[in-house]
């Protein structure tokens, strides 16, 4: 069980069209006397709402305005009275993951920089109507509204199900040079997250937008190779939502499995045999060690070489004479993580072939043969990292969504180092071990002294 980090938006103007009282119908108000004229004034929406923040509220500004007639003495004054009704609440997430408003405050804004005396009955009028239905039932919308966040995470859920390519089945360079002139290949790993739960925090009103911190609970981990998971059967399943007041961020512990061919290690072997050169045997004669394999046995590193020769003999201890000999070398050994390299430890080795093959192993035991074949193998830790590092970055590139679509990624290292080699089918596996914050949803930041296009 891990946990990563998603950042939940939403604009902020969605939620303002929740409570917007654009339904109000235009008000009319006037008065007529006989003796010095009348008035007569129409109150209206003016525009959209508009969405601002007043430290942990959110406000939504609606805006009107009364356009006003006055007759007086026989003069006429049209006059614009700009207004507006402002809700201010603090937006919350409830348990049951639907957001709502609370300590809603009510008020209405007047343009009173120009009041006269003749526009005072305007702008007074127009201040008690706005007070009146319009704010009332902005008041009577926030106090109704539970947004259920289910449909804003759900589908971003659902296509976080998918893998999420880390690394290429590609050459690795950094690995590749490190041999004599083989390649080391990845097997392609890739981050399945499995998401099982979310948990989202209370808002944050910022730049026009709420942010709610979440925490994704699920199985994440890397799969080498990448491929689909035949046993998952939550995959058709939503994943559960709900509110937390006190929610906080955990660390997340990963395993970055990084594989190399060990059929690539071969020309590494084959070079440190060439290097040796044919073995001189005690009683006479040489052997040559060629066409070295590499392969996995029973979780041990296995170098298999072809042995041609003669051995030379006395037959009855006086007779001399020469037999060609052939067979095979089995050099094998555990991988361990020394210092700043994979080596292999607990080297040994065994002869296999004719019955003449066995006279040898005397003067291989004497041989170095093995701790060359050790040295040979050894792979530094250095690029592995590097390899490890690269994949972090891959996820902090950001992860494609079906349709193009792209989410943005932030990796936080706390620490990044190898933990273990194992061999598998083939392979040689270093893993390295993560530790940090993954969050989903959130670019990462540039880094120093670099712009960022992203």
């Amino acid at each position: 069980m891990g946990s990563l980090s998603l950042a939940v938006e939403l604009d902020a103007a969605q939620l303002a069209a929740a409570i917007d009282s654009a339904t109000t119908e235009p008000m009319r108000f006037g008065q007529r006397s006989a003796i010095v004229g009348g008035w007569s004034l129409q109150v209206e929406r003016r525009g959209p709402a508009g969405v601002t923040a007043e430290g942990d509220r959110l406000c939504v500004r609606m805006p009107f305005a009364g356009q006003g007639r006055i007759e007086a003495f026989g003069r006429t004054l049209d006059h614009t009275v700009d207004a507006a009704v402002v809700l201010c609440a603090r937006p919350r997430v409830r348990p049951d993951a639907h957001l709502v408003l609370q300590d809603a405050e009510v008020r209405v804004e007047v343009d009173r920089r120009r009041v006269e005396l003749t526009t005072r009955v305007l702008i007074d009028t127009v201040q008690a109507a706005l007070g009146d239905l319009p704010a009332a039932e902005a008041r009577r919308q926030s106090e109704a509204l539970a947004l259920p966040l289910a449909p804003l995470v759900q589908a971003r859920l659902q296509a976080l199900r998918a893998p999420i390519a880390l690394e290429a089945d590609s050459p690795d360079a950094a690995t590749a040079k490190a041999g004599a002139s083989g390649r080391a290949e990845s097997a392609g790993a890739c981050l399945r997250i499995r998401p099982e739960r979310l948990m989202v925090g209370q808002p944050v009103v910022s730049d026009g937008k709420l942010r709610m911190p979440a925490r994704l609970d699920g199985r994440p981990s890397v799969s080498l190779p990448c491929g689909a998971d035949a046993d998952d059967s939550t995959a058709d399943l939503p994943v559960p939502l709900a509110g937390d007041p006190d929610l906080r961020a955990l660390p997340l512990a990963l395993t970055l499995p990084m594989a190399v061919r060990l059929e690539d290690l071969a020309p590494r072997a084959a070079a440190a045999l060439r290097e040796r050169g044919p073995i001189a045997l005690a009683g006479g004669g040489a052997i040559t060690l060629t066409s070295p394999r590499v392969a996995a046995a029973a979780g041990r590193l296995m170098v298999r070489a072809n042995i041609a020769g003669q051995v030379r003999d006395r037959w009855l201890g006086i007779v001399p004479w020469r037999r060609d000999v052939a067979g095979v070398l089995a050099i094998w050994g555990a991988p361990f993580l020394q210092d700043d390299a994979v080596a292999l430890g607990e080297v040994r080795f065994d002869l296999g072939g004719g019955d003449r093959v066995q006279a040898i192993a005397t003067a291989l035991q004497r041989d170095p043969i093995a701790a060359a074949m050790e040295r040979a193998l050894r792979l530094p830790t250095a690029p592995l990292l590097r390899r490890a590092e690269g994949m972090l970055s891959q996820l902090d590139a950001g992860i494609t969504l079906g349709g193009g679509a792209r989410i943005p990624v932030r990796v936080d290292r706390k620490d990044l180092s190898l933990k273990g080699v194992r061999v598998e089918s083939g392979w040689l596996i270093v893993d390295a071990a993560f530790l940090g914050h993954v969050v989903i949803g959130t670019p990462a930041p540039p880094a120093p002294g670099r712009r960022t296009t992203r």
